[in-house]
């Protein structure tokens, strides 16, 4: 879509207002952050493969209870789509817990 026409008021979908920044927040989302840019970084010379890294700053999140257990993010629960690459998308039920390294531990492979 052009810059000035809204997919929100295309699709129909519901908002909230935010606590932090100006525009709305998504209401369906189980997770809504409200950020503030605090750097863009250009990749590549502009042509083909070229890309923008956009890093927020977070000022608000939100997190429905409905994705909660025990006061924490329930992965099963809040289903994350992951972006692996060409057709490939990772989707719950299936996750995998690895424990975190000791501080001390160096290893240049991941655990698993």
């Amino acid at each position: 879509f052009p810059a000035n026409q809204s997919e929100i008021d295309i699709f129909g979908i519901q908002t909230l207002p935010s606590e932090r920044i100006a525009p709305p927040r998504i209401a369906e989302a189980a997770i809504q952050f409200e950020c503030v840019l605090h750097q863009l970084v250009e990749l590549g010379e502009g042509g083909p493969g070229s890309t923008s890294l956009i890093i927020g700053r977070i000022l608000k999140a939100h997190v429905h209870s409905r994705i909660l257990e025990n006061g924490k993010i329930s992965a099963q629960k809040f289903e994350p789509l992951s972006r692996l690459g060409g057709l490939f998308y990772g989707l719950p039920p299936e996750t995998k817990e690895l424990p975190r390294p000791k501080a001390s531990q160096k290893t240049k492979e991941f655990p698993g």
